[in-house]
This record gives C-alpha cells, sequence and structure tokens, in this order.
C-alpha cells in the first residue's frame, strides 16, 4: 500500500504481486460475487464484494478509480482523492 501525489489529486494505491488480471476480466472483477477462477465459491477465500463496493464509493464520491496490471507480476489498484494543502487546526478537547 502506499500514496503518491500528481497535481491536485493523492492517489491511494494497493499492490497485489498475484498473477495479474486478464484483460478481458478487468471490469468483471468490480462485480458483486465475482471471484476469478473460484468456481467453487471458496468463502474462506472471501465472497466477492471488496472491489464492488470500491467502484461503488468511489463512483458516488465522484473519485476515480485505476487499476493496472501485468498477468504473470501482479496488479495496482489506486483511487484518487484531492489533495488538500494547508495548515492543520488542532482540535479542542
Amino acid at each position: 500500500m502506499g500514496c503518491r501525489r500528481r497535481g491536485g489529486t493523492l492517489w491511494i494505491e494497493v499492490y497485489d504481486t498475484g498473477r495479474g488480471i486478464a484483460e478481458t476480466d478487468r471490469r468483471r472483477i468490480f462485480e458483486e460475487f465475482v471471484q476469478l477462477d473460484r468456481p467453487d465459491r471458496d468463502r474462506s477465500e472471501g465472497i466477492g464484494l471488496g472491489l464492488a463496493i470500491v467502484d461503488r464509493l468511489a463512483r458516488l464520491l465522484g473519485h476515480p478509480l485505476e487499476l493496472r496490471s501485468v498477468e504473470g507480476r501482479g496488479t495496482v489498484f489506486a483511487v484518487g482523492v484531492p489533495a488538500v494543502v494547508g495548515s492543520h487546526q488542532p482540535v479542542a478537547a
């Protein structure tokens, strides 16, 4: 996991060093209950809602969501949020 700043956007990135995602599956993985190459739907490996939730929240908030993947090398998921520059004002207890 990491953060990068590009212009006025802070990109929160999650790196997955798995097998990567084929071009044909890249849109599908954001659908509810989708687990690639898991026809048995092994619940101990999740239920396939995480990326659907991220996609829906990013769209609702108007934040861009990126996926970069190379088969055999891994995937990066990134969400862009507005970078705020300024002084932090402490809140009284």
